[in-house]
């Protein structure tokens, strides 16, 4: 089932973007939601919050090759950074255009799975560092907070559509 697609800016994800603002204090530059529903009367729904990378991301279908929506579909109710994934190829294209066209180097996606949905959070920072490791300071809870509650507003907006 094809995804209905979102940004940031759109106006009913506002409580999304309020929070999204906070954490670019502490340099995170992109964060990307999806609801990925397992009922077929729910649509799968993704918001990006860099609206260019997400056009071209869904004209070019790169969600068949990203290994990151690889990663979520494999991953139920955990955290994994980016640097993680097993790369081939195509992967390493997907990630190198993200990175050099878009400036989005390192990352974490967190999935959670809840009511026959997987619901994921994806930030990605601009260091190239590795990204989970940054997190473990001082940061660690805002972003869980973020990711606890974009995980209810998601859950939220998946019923109301």
């Amino acid at each position: 089932m094809k995804s209905q697609v979102g940004f940031i800016d759109d106006k009913q994800y506002c409580n999304i973007k309020e929070g999204f603002l906070l954490l670019k204090e502490f340099g995170i530059v992109y964060a990307n939601y999806r609801i990925i529903s397992k009922s077929s009367h729910i649509k799968n729904v993704e918001i990006f919050s860099h609206k260019v990378w997400g056009m071209e991301y869904v004209e070019n279908e790169y969600e068949k090759i990203d290994p990151i929506e690889l990663g979520i579909k494999n991953t139920k109710n955990s955290i994994f950074d980016w640097s993680w994934l097993p790369l081939n190829k195509i992967h390493i294209q997907v990630m190198k255009i993200r990175k050099e066209k878009y400036g989005i180097h390192s990352g974490i996606t967190c999935v959670l799975e809840k009511d026959h949905h997987l619901l994921s959070v994806s930030l990605a920072h601009s260091s190239q560092e590795n990204f989970l490791k940054q997190i473990c300071s001082r940061e660690n809870f805002l972003i869980k907070n973020y990711i606890d509650n974009t995980h209810s507003a998601l859950l939220h907006h998946a019923y109301s559509i």
